[in-house]
């Protein structure tokens, strides 16, 4: 009862809250807007769609692992799997701050300044590979360590999934700053398209490697479905800046 009431008490904040929030939007900003900046709102709210469906995907996408797990390995395995991934699903909010603070130049883009754009893009995707490298290298190192030391030997079977999900993280970092700037430049539709092709292959891959080899099968999966998308927002973003 008392968990029951925990989400019946979370639901109805959650509910007053968005209540109360469009009706403070509506009041101070859509209620007196001239007909061009209401055309313009409806532009950029069909924007967000593509948005949205990205932001889901990618909540299914973090989630996807863990469940299959459930469905086709022990519990023991979704225990080891939950450490790894809870130590490697925090790491990319580096990237994201370095993407807040920069990527808003990107809106703007135009044949002007193109080619200072793409060369500030590079510099940047440089700093950010650097950074996750170096957390990967890290977390190959002393993994093992680290999990002993916080988790104990139990969960020293969270070492080789959090080894390999160390890759993910490289290539996370990398695409936080794509996708970013797939979104400043109108591309978010592109993105929608290509979570879905990861969603998909990341399905196909844990229900292939997980019977098999458990919660390092689910990490190969999570990180192997995570090229495409790594690499169709790449070529997407290089068709852009092309000069």
């Amino acid at each position: 009862n008392s968990l029951i009431n925990v989400v019946h008490s979370y639901t109805i904040a959650l509910l007053l809250t968005t209540i109360i929030g469009l009706i403070l939007l509506y009041v101070n900003f859509f209620k007196d807007l001239p007909r061009s900046s209401i055309q313009h709102t409806r532009d950029i709210l069909q924007y967000s769609y593509p948005l949205i469906f990205i932001s889901l995907g990618f909540v299914a996408l973090t989630e996807i692992d863990t469940i299959m797990l459930g469905i086709y390995a022990d519990t023991s395995e979704v225990g080891v799997y939950a450490v790894a991934k809870q130590i490697i699903i925090k790491l990319p909010h580096i990237a994201t701050a370095i993407a807040m603070g920069t990527l808003p130049i990107f809106a703007k883009i135009n044949e002007t300044n193109r080619a200072e754009l793409r060369t500030k893009l590079f510099k940047l995707l440089k700093i950010v590979s650097l950074i996750y490298a170096f957390i990967a290298l890290c977390i190959i190192v002393f993994g093992s360590f680290f999990i002993r030391l916080v988790f104990g030997i139990e969960y020293m079977g969270a070492v080789l999934p959090m080894q390999i999900l160390s890759m993910f993280l490289f290539l996370f970092g990398l695409s936080v700053i794509l996708s970013g700037v797939l979104d400043y430049i109108g591309k978010a539709k592109k993105r929608a398209v290509n979570i879905s092709i990861t969603i998909v292959l990341n399905i196909v891959l844990n229900i292939w490697l997980i019977p098999e080899y458990g919660a390092v099968g689910a990490a190969i999966a999570t990180t192997i479905s995570y090229l495409p998308y790594m690499i169709l927002n790449w070529f997407e973003i290089k068709r852009n800046f092309r000069t």
